[in-house]
């Protein structure tokens, strides 16, 4: 009975220290596994962009050409950046991308790395100043989030864009504000001592939006 106590006892001791060798091992190992893990989104996402920019340079050569990517985001967040005509994902990831405060031009696409403790901060933004970037027909910012399944994304050319607004008034120059890529002129008929100024812009609308 005795031995079958000793036995029992270092049974549980050489548990213990088993699951105490694989806690040590798995501590170190997970880390490094999912920076591996995040790095490789990275190099995925950075592929995705190159794709999203080869279908914008593709439908802008005819107006109401469109195209639909599919998108897949497991971490982090796309923003497509309507006021600022950026397309741009951001992630907090193990892997330190690039040198942390530099940014960094790959293909068409600059990379920012920012250090946040164990953590970095990596951006990935997509410039498209030439063009007006619109989600959904609006100028605003609209984040697309991770997800288990895949996004439908439509990309589609809306033609040169051209809006009318603002007012002149018969005694006053032009007082529209003016509007960043956009040309501003003021016709000379007036109704009832005012009139709408015109801005004109060469740049191409491209909409973005998930279906």
């Amino acid at each position: 009975m005795k031995m079958r106590g000793q036995v029992w006892i270092e049974t549980v001791i050489y548990t213990l220290i088993a699951f105490a060798m694989i806690g040590a091992v798995l501590s170190v190992a997970k880390p490094k596994i999912e920076e591996i893990q995040d790095k490789a989104i990275i190099d995925q996402t950075i592929g995705m962009l190159d794709d999203m920019n080869s279908i914008i340079l593709s439908v802008k050569k005819v107006s109401g050409n469109q195209r639909i990517i599919e998108l897949s985001i497991k971490k982090g967040g796309l923003n497509v950046d309507g006021v600022n005509d950026k397309i741009i994902f951001e992630m907090e990831s193990r892997h330190t991308y690039s040198q942390p405060g530099e940014d960094v031009i790959v293909g068409s696409i600059i990379a920012h790395t920012e250090k946040k403790g164990k953590f970095s901060i990596v951006t990935l933004t997509s410039n498209y100043s030439e063009y007006n970037i619109t989600y959904n027909e609006k100028d605003e910012i609209k984040t697309i989030t991770k997800a288990a399944t895949p996004y439908k994304l439509s990309i589609l050319n809306k033609g040169i864009d051209k809006i009318e607004e603002g007012i002149w008034t018969e005694n006053n120059p032009c007082n529209c504000p003016d509007k960043p890529g956009y040309s501003k002129t003021c016709t000379g008929e007036i109704t009832n001592g005012t009139n709408v100024c015109s801005y004109k812009s060469d740049r191409i609308r491209i909409d973005i939006e998930v279906i």
